[in-house]
């Protein structure tokens, strides 16, 4: 069970709609997206709904109640898909013969599913993790 302890929330302005419990990222005007591209820079996890122009909480530190996108086992590695839903997936591993760097979110704390939220420790890793 989700208890998001000792988090760090700061307040930005949404570059445009954002659910709960996204990832998000930072543009370059200092507004905040669903994190859609890897050339957004990973930030945090929204805590609730945004419209474009409004005030949007978001968690930067500690833990906080993330999407997945697909099946996530406690202790993987996980971060944000490619699918601008701002959902994660689990990060690493030796699948690919390149060595082509993944943005990454944190540690799951439970076990989720497709749709699920579970609580994960944020560790933001812009620089990405070879896999």
């Amino acid at each position: 069970m989700s208890q998001e302890s000792n988090q760090v929330v700061k307040s930005f302005m949404a570059g445009a709609s954002i659910p709960s419990y996204a990832v998000v990222g930072m543009q370059t005007d200092s507004t905040v997206i669903t994190w859609a591209a890897t050339a957004t820079m990973l930030i945090g996890v929204s805590r609730d709904v945004a419209s474009t122009g409004g005030a949007v909480s978001i968690v930067i530190g500690g833990t906080a109640r993330v999407l997945c996108n697909a099946s996530i086992s406690a202790g993987a590695i996980v971060g944000p898909t490619n699918t601008n839903t701002g959902a994660i997936v689990e990060r690493g591993g030796t699948n690919s013969s390149t060595q082509d760097a993944v943005k990454t979110l944190g540690i799951a704390l439970e076990n989720g599913s497709t749709n699920a939220v579970i609580e994960v420790l944020l560790q933001p890793q812009n620089y990405g993790l070879f896999h």
